[in-house]
């Protein structure tokens, strides 16, 4: 079960950034992500036919940040981040994400965390 919500987490990430243009992993569509082990005991342990994996990554532009930056030439992208997908558990592909980036302030306000997670899941509340 680690290994699925590992892979989860990476697919995640990955559609994200292809879907935001700033990598490109050679797949055409979100459903092209597929977990390749048995997702059987996933879907059995959740008793749920889908999954969703929620990532937020918080991050800050810290002057060593700035500084490692401006010394090796590269840029910190999305600081703020939130993905959502859903996850198929007949056959272990993705069959839906969602993102937001640098959208929200400091998530660690409590506030501003619910806010961010109201607007990362507002389409999949609406879909039901």
């Amino acid at each position: 079960m680690v290994r699925f919500f590992n892979w989860g987490w990476r697919a995640s990430f990955q559609i994200a950034q292809q879907q935001g243009h700033v990598a490109n992993y050679g797949r055409a569509s979100v459903g092209d992500w597929r977990f390749g082990g048995d997702v059987g005991r996933v879907r059995d342990a959740l008793k749920m036919p889908m999954a969703l994996f929620v990532v937020i990554r918080d991050m800050s532009q810290t002057k060593g940040r700035v500084v490692a930056s401006f010394l090796t030439g590269s840029h910190t992208r999305w600081l703020r981040v939130g993905i959502a997908c859903i996850a198929d558990l007949d056959d272990g592909r993705m069959i839906w994400c969602d993102s937001r980036v640098d959208r929200w302030d400091d998530l660690s306000d409590p506030d501003v965390a619910r806010a961010a997670v109201r607007d990362l899941l507002g389409k999949v509340y609406s879909a039901r």
